[in-house]
């Protein structure tokens, strides 16, 4: 039986009404996409809706999987692409989940270049990256930003909101046929407040080491120990390992010996909890680490992070088995592709503890990304304008279309061709397509949201799941 047959079978799916049938089926996918983390930590569950539930945007970020389901559902809701024409444009290497806040900071290199020499601005997060359509991407980018602006008083929809997803769609374009007309993607001042804002930010805090001194302590022996903070209302803490934890980090630690440099040490390792939207259940531990100075001069921190099974992206012509090694080397390798300086962070890498993959990133103040809730209020206090927000479209569609220039087909064929044969002479069709798609998809992911915020108030936290899984149709 069915995730929703059973819970109106329990009586529980008040959301189900005639009049709106998408709502029991939002109940069903999201069910079935969580139930990895209702089985370990139905805690941690509850957390990751409940910030789903605290604004359309991080709604947006944990529904990737609703997504992907609507691009491939057959019936009026889909809309239409006029691409996809040319066998390799369905089997390009993809970002996976381009919004605006998946973008960051790195110094490539770093260490050694404390002061930031080579910052850029790229994409941080290829969780969901993988082969299939281009367009899927370029959509998911374009929702992200208009769910972004939505909010936003000074960016109406019919000029701004669009003006900036036309940027989006319009830089993407040029990024593939004519990447040398667009300003360097590391000349900040051309892409607007926004952009430059999170660099002056990023670089005044990474060579401050703010992070690292945000994060630490002064130790008993003269070096640094990670700060533990009890866990906060909404989840966010970073606690003592249980011995658990720490028979774990130490199995993982063995299997980093080649993965960090010669002399590395462990110095203390702690959990971090209620971070993140759609991977906040993940297991997710700070280590503080260094090469064997005993001062704090080489002490730094990485984020070890459980990686799981990306949603299926649908519309792939050929699935080919075996491309990556496994979740950790899928994002690794994705990073290596797509990024325009690969290693750009050096730490970037995966560990396996022999039941679960991790992912190792550098986290020190020149890794910061853009916040929406940052953005918004810049734009309230006139810090930002219209232009600052269409600037920020125009950088994302830049940095999406050149990632994916740069990277290969599932079949090994360069992707910048099959996306050149695809867009010469359509840039026109392309903005006319995502920006209709942008006005559908945010109105849709508007209207799910409240039936979110419907169906937790009447299914309750964990959206009806404790009876569905206690039920003893489910094996």
């Amino acid at each position: 039986m069915r995730p929703a047959a059973i819970l109106l079978s329990l009586g529980l799916c008040a959301c189900a009404t005639p009049d709106d049938p998408r709502a029991a089926w939002l109940v069903e996918q999201l069910t079935a996409e969580n139930r990895v983390w209702w089985t370990r930590d139905p805690q941690r569950l509850a957390e990751k809706y409940a910030r789903m539930a605290s604004d359309p945007y991080n709604y947006m970020r944990g529904t990737a999987g609703v997504f992907l389901r609507d691009l491939e559902r057959a019936g009026g809701d889909r809309l239409p692409t006029a691409f996809l024409t040319v066998p390799d444009a369905a089997a390009i290497l993809l970002v996976g989940d381009p919004h605006p806040e998946n973008l960051g900071g790195f110094v490539p290199g770093w260490p050694p270049a404390p002061q930031g020499d080579g910052f850029r601005v790229d994409f941080n997060d290829f969780d969901g990256a993988g082969h299939g359509p281009w367009v899927w991407d370029l959509r998911r980018a374009g929702l992200g930003l208009a769910t972004l602006l939505a909010p936003i008083d000074t960016c109406p929809p019919d000029t701004c909101r669009d003006a900036a997803v036309t940027a989006l769609a319009d830089a993407y374009a040029t990024a593939v046929l004519d990447p040398g007309s667009l300003p360097a993607l590391d000349d900040r001042t051309a892409w607007g407040e926004v952009v430059d804002r999170l660099v002056d930010d990023a670089l005044d805090d990474g060579r401050a080491r703010d992070r690292l001194l945000k994060e630490t302590r002064p130790a008993e022996d003269g070096g640094l120990t990670l700060i533990r903070e009890p866990r906060e209302a909404d989840g966010r803490g970073m606690l003592d390992l249980t011995p658990a934890e720490r028979a774990q980090v130490d199995r993982l630690t063995l299997a980093a010996r080649d993965h960090f440099p010669p002399g590395f040490r462990l110095l203390d390792a702690v959990h971090r909890f209620g971070r993140g939207v759609a991977s906040l259940p993940a297991v997710r531990y700070v280590w503080l680490w260094d090469e064997g100075d005993p001062s704090d001069a080489d002490d730094r921190l990485v984020q070890v992070r459980e990686t799981i099974d990306p949603p299926a992206i649908p519309g792939l012509a050929a699935p080919i088995p075996g491309l990556f090694a496994d979740q950790a080397d899928r994002v690794r390798a994705a990073a290596d592709a797509l990024w325009e300086t690969p290693g750009s962070d050096a730490r970037l890498g995966g560990l396996r503890d022999g039941t679960m993959t991790f992912k190792v990133t550098t986290w020190s103040g020149f890794a910061q990304g853009f916040e929406h809730v940052d953005i918004e209020e810049d734009a309230a206090e006139g810090k930002i304008g219209p232009d600052d927000l269409v600037a920020l479209g125009r950088f994302v569609g830049a940095r999406l279309g050149h990632a994916h220039a740069r990277g290969t087909t599932a079949h090994g064929t360069a992707a910048r061709d099959a996306l050149r044969a695809e867009l010469d002479g359509r840039t026109a069709v392309l903005v006319d397509e995502v920006v209709a798609a942008a006005r559908f998809d945010l109105d849709r992911t508007l209207a799910d949201h409240q039936r979110f915020l419907d169906a937790l108030d009447r299914l309750g936290p964990w959206l009806g799941a404790d009876a569905l899984f206690a039920s003893p149709e489910i094996p």
